[in-house]
């Protein structure tokens, strides 16, 4: 069976983890915040949108954390 081989390399990878790592803390608190604030609703459905599509976009660059895997 042959090695897997990511798209992307390490740096890149690690880069796209460390913004999605930020954006989703930043999501974390916003999000709320804007809730009791009583924002626009689509101000509320943006963000939390947003919270929802993080780990996607980070799983699309084949970032994913294992502490099992071998690099």
């Amino acid at each position: 069976m042959e090695e897997y081989r990511p798209v992307f390399d390490p740096t890149i990878r690690t880069a796209i983890y460390v913004v999605c790592l930020l954006m989703g803390v930043m999501l974390t608190v916003v999000s709320p915040v804007a809730i009791a604030a009583h924002a626009p609703e689509w101000v509320c459905v943006l963000l939390s949108a947003l919270a929802g599509a993080i780990p996607t976009i980070a799983a699309g660059f084949g970032v994913a954390y294992n502490p099992n895997r071998k690099v």
